[in-house]
């Protein structure tokens, strides 16, 4: 009982963790970008909101792309370059009154430009996101002393292992 129980715990957790690993995200898309911005009317205050988002949303895409020592380095881009970099841009939660918006914006920078001006300013960068990888042991016969058995076993070195009990496969 206790190994179907198992076994159909890590089916559902790999179809999971699948699925999850082909939605990855654009790492050009920044999200949770808080906007609050109060003008004379409401369509002023919503463009000087998402205007001041677009910095913000840069620094944490530069920081995203770029090892930590060059943070100091990064380019300073007039309102004109960023508004050029971003591709588009969705606002959620979005609140607006006659002279108030506040929304949690999520901009999408333009990749081929972002990279042009990570290389005119001589900066390293890395775009690759790595997909989640799910790793199932398994071995042709079942011995208490492979590394494999002792390591499953170990609920110090796997703490969701203790959920499960200490017994492996319904042995030991």
């Amino acid at each position: 009982m206790r190994f179907l129980l198992l076994s159909l715990l890590l089916a559902v957790v790999s179809a999971s963790a699948v699925s999850n690993g082909f939605a990855a995200d654009d790492p050009y898309a920044v999200s949770g970008i808080k906007v609050d911005a109060t003008a004379q009317s409401a369509v002023v205050a919503q463009t000087m909101a998402i205007n001041s988002g677009r910095a913000r949303a840069w620094q944490t895409l530069y920081r995203r792309l770029t090892k930590q020592q060059d943070w100091g380095r990064q380019p300073a881009l007039d309102d004109v370059t960023l508004q050029r970099l971003v591709r588009s841009y969705q606002s959620r939660d979005q609140r607006s009154s006659t002279t108030r918006f506040v929304a949690n914006m999520t901009y999408i920078f333009n990749a081929n430009a972002v990279r042009r001006i990570l290389q005119q300013a001589n900066l390293a960068y890395s775009d690759a996101t790595a997909r989640p990888v799910l790793v199932i042991p398994l071995a042709p016969g079942w011995s208490a002393q492979t590394p494999w058995t002792r390591t499953w076993k170990n609920s110090r070195l796997l703490p969701w292992r203790g959920a499960f009990g200490t017994s492996f496969g319904g042995r030991g």
